[in-house]
């Protein structure tokens, strides 16, 4: 063959891929959604809830959050930045647990939870 008749055969040959790919491209979505049923198949929804709520719910919520509030709104970046400029506290103790809290160490020793963690060393390796 003539080199002219291989480069025009390799040009027609790339245009016939580069057409069925674009043919390919454009109907491929037509036919199947993208779950893979057919587009003409309706999706079934479940329907939503009613707005007439039993007594029960009703009464777990409140018509008006916001009505039923007291006092002003808590700047909580205002605390957090003045605990951070005061830095840790002065004395050397630990400070004391909030009001309230539970003592852990009132029903497990501290060489119970060391020989709890070294058992648990052998499970992560």
């Amino acid at each position: 063959m003539a080199p002219s008749a291989v480069t025009q055969s390799a040009v027609w040959k790339k245009a016939v891929a580069a057409g069925l790919i674009a043919w390919l491209a454009c109907t491929g979505g037509f036919g199947v959604a993208r779950d893979g049923r057919s587009a003409t198949q309706p999706i079934r929804r479940a329907k939503p809830p009613g707005t007439a709520w039993d007594k029960n719910v009703s009464k777990t919520f409140h018509e008006d959050a916001f009505a039923d509030l007291e006092g002003e709104r808590p700047d909580f970046a205002a605390a957090s930045r003045q605990s951070a400029t005061a830095g840790p506290s002065q004395s050397g103790t630990a400070a004391s647990p909030a009001a309230g809290a539970f003592k852990w160490s009132a029903l497990v020793s501290e060489e119970t939870l060391t020989d709890e963690i070294k058992d648990m060393k052998g499970m992560l390796s």
